[in-house]
């Protein structure tokens, strides 16, 4: 499956599943469009489609050639690439995940990325206790007028 992410440099990630093996210019319109800002710049690998996707967008673009070049001064692609690694191991650990829920899995993954958690048995028991002893109450009108983001 192919996983659309985009992160900034304070780490806010975006991801969404676009298809299988590599995106085309159009599966890469339809995961960023509304995503990026006119006038941003868009660090990426080397595949043309991202190319497309930029012109189409008149955005800025750095494209890194795989194995032969990290970075350009300061800019780099090194977030996702780190991302991408340690989503790729986190998810070795179920031994196969069916694809309809791989969103739920990576969800569940960027959230736990996001906190920094620690797999360690002391971070699970850590977060285990943390989740038991702050109580937050929702009344069910707060949700249900609640606007969720579908994506």
């Amino acid at each position: 499956m192919c996983v659309l992410v985009a992160r900034d440099r304070n780490k806010n990630t975006f991801f969404k599943i676009i298809g299988r093996g590599r995106p085309s210019s159009s599966e890469i319109e339809q995961g960023l469009s509304g995503k990026v800002e006119q006038g941003s710049a868009l660090y990426t690998d080397a595949l043309r489609a991202y190319s497309t996707f930029t012109n189409e967008h008149d955005l800025k673009h750095y494209a890194f050639k795989t194995g032969k070049q990290r970075s350009k001064g300061i800019y780099h692609i090194q977030n996702v690439n780190s991302y991408h690694s340690r989503l790729k191991s986190w998810i070795a650990n179920f031994k196969g995940v069916a694809t309809k829920y791989l969103n739920g899995y990576i969800a569940l993954f960027n959230f736990l990325d996001s906190i920094s958690f620690d797999s360690t048995t002391n971070g699970i028991k850590e977060l285990a206790v943390q989740s038991l002893t702050h109580k937050e109450y929702e009344m069910i009108e707060t949700l249900r007028l609640r606007k969720v983001e579908i994506i």
